[in-house]
């Protein structure tokens, strides 16, 4: 967020806090936890910090000009870590990990502000959703089940959506693999799976269940590649099948012609494609998973 004299942005590799209006700006970022186990929060802050603080689940303490550590237990499978500010002109917060004791994986992401991506969002989890996840997957150890988990990626941040919200496309009311789709789709993946990969009842990730995508109702977006595919498909040959092709349009029902034979190619493709990316995410987190 960023306002003339409220604002909140990453720069160099730190996030720089600065709130002189009446309200408190709050900077959160929801984890992911298992009950009664012990976390320790660590982050280094710099500047004028008075008037910052952090709030770790129901708890909260002012912050230091300097190292922090908290060290708290967690009730809950989720946990919201809040940095709060009121009164605070050019705050520096950097370094921000929240680790399970006894273990090194930090739970934070980009909490060195670095960026890959996620600077543009906030990474969040619903919690009911959260907390049913993670119970289901405790049960499953406890009655020696096997779990496989859908990702569903049908289900999309609405605040994520503007520029590239069509609907529907099928299965899908956003365009699939358009930049924004993917970096959120990267980074959902890229948080979600170390949590529940540490499950050995989790055999397997369904990345999308009896999904339909159509890439002729947002002809607009995918009209270019279609016309590179058709190029590529039929090389020197392709005018011979349908002339001046830059003026071919996708068919908009099913029709015994080429055209729609290649067009269900090529909209095969894209569709492949995507999951195919989304696999190579799965694996990057969870090379085990088949």
């Amino acid at each position: 967020t960023n306002t003339e004299n409220t604002f909140a942005v990453q720069e160099n590799e730190r996030l720089h806090i600065s709130n002189n209006s009446e309200n408190t700006l709050m900077l959160s970022q929801t984890v992911l936890t298992k009950p009664k186990e012990e976390y320790i929060l660590t982050f280094n802050a710099t500047g004028n910090t008075e008037g910052l603080s952090v709030l770790v689940g129901n708890s909260e303490k002012k912050i230091s000009a300097a190292n922090n550590t908290v060290t708290f237990v967690s009730d809950d499978y989720t946990l919201d870590l809040c940095f709060r500010s009121k009164g605070v002109t050019d705050a520096y917060i950097d370094d921000v990990s929240v680790i399970k004791k006894d273990e090194n994986r930090n739970l934070i992401i980009n909490g060195d502000f670095s960026g890959d991506g996620y600077e543009k969002f906030d990474v969040c989890f619903d919690k009911v959703k959260a907390k049913a996840v993670l119970k289901t997957l405790d049960c499953s150890v406890e009655k020696n089940m096997s779990i496989n988990l859908l990702l569903s990626p049908h289900y999309f941040p609405e605040f994520l959506k503007e520029g590239i919200e069509y609907g529907p496309l099928g299965f899908y009311d956003y365009i699939i693999d358009s930049p924004v789709a993917m970096e959120a789709l990267k980074a959902y993946i890229y948080a979600i799976m170390p949590y529940v990969t540490e499950y050995q009842s989790l055999t397997s990730i369904c990345l999308s269940n009896e999904p339909q995508y159509n890439t002729a109702l947002a002809e607009d977006v995918y009209k270019d590649a279609f016309i590179n595919f058709l190029k590529d498909v039929h090389g020197d040959n392709v005018s011979s099948f349908y002339g001046d092709v830059t003026k071919v349009s996708m068919p908009q029902s099913v029709e015994s012609t080429s055209l729609f034979y290649d067009w269900r190619n090529f909209n095969n493709k894209v569709f492949a494609d995507w999951h195919k990316q989304l696999a190579t995410w799965v694996k990057d987190k969870a090379p085990q998973m088949p």
